[in-house]
């Protein structure tokens, strides 16, 4: 059987800049007052980040908004 490259997930650019920050689900829950189930699901799953939770994130943990926007573009 031929070997089938694994598609990357979408946003794992996002969930890569954020890790890259220190953003975990602990540091997350309390800088934001999200709950830590909240706070992991949002991270596992980056494609379910609203724009007003990245805004938050972008503030909280003092990452610029452009690699945001960068990350995101990038997939």
């Amino acid at each position: 059987m031929p070997y089938i490259k694994e598609k990357p997930k979408p946003f794992a650019a996002v969930g890569r800049l954020l890790k890259g920050y220190d953003v975990t689900p602990t540091a997350l829950a309390e800088k934001t007052g999200w709950s830590y189930g909240k706070s992991a699901s949002r991270l596992l799953n980056p494609e379910t980040l609203t724009l007003l939770e990245l805004d938050i994130i972008s503030r909280r943990f003092h990452i610029p908004m452009e690699e945001i926007r960068q990350s995101i573009r990038m997939g």
